[in-house]
């Protein structure tokens, strides 16, 4: 889910229908997400145990207003170092991540005892990215349209 997309109301809503957990894939709220998170927590708000990536880790491309835009290895250990700082529970990458900063983000992941969340970038194969430490692959039809078997 992007549970900032639905504000504090889908708290609510989640619970009504039994979901005790969620896994937040990407947020440029992460302050709400976070606070919301520590309320539920304390025992002040209601809501499911929330896991949270923060923002979407990306290459270049037009809609960058809610992912943090990825080019280097550096940046990519940056990235990761900032969110591990943050307290994000894993990291979520997308499809627009060159090969080498998508593998640079696996090991940055690794290094900070993170599981990975990906859309597959284009020309990285699902066994690649397996075996190189990326926990799930999302959207999976788009991901092996971009990376075929």
């Amino acid at each position: 889910i992007h549970l900032s997309a639905y504000g504090p109301a889908g708290l609510d809503s989640l619970l009504a229908y039994g979901v005790v957990g969620v896994r937040d894939f990407g947020t440029n709220k992460l302050d709400e997400i976070l606070r919301w998170r520590k309320e539920i927590a304390d025992g002040k708000r209601k809501g499911p145990r929330i896991y949270t990536a923060g923002v979407i880790l990306d290459g270049p491309k037009e809609d960058s207003l809610t992912r943090w835009t990825i080019r280097t290895g550096a940046e990519a250990d940056h990235a990761v170092d900032s969110l591990a700082k943050r307290g994000v529970d894993f990291i979520k990458t997308h499809n627009a991540l060159s090969p080498p900063v998508y593998f640079a983000i696996l090991r940055a992941a690794k290094a900070h005892h993170l599981k990975v969340a990906s859309h597959l970038p284009r020309g990285v194969t699902a066994w690649d990215a397996a075996d190189s430490g990326a926990a799930s692959i999302d959207h999976a039809a788009e991901s092996i349209h971009a990376s075929p078997i």
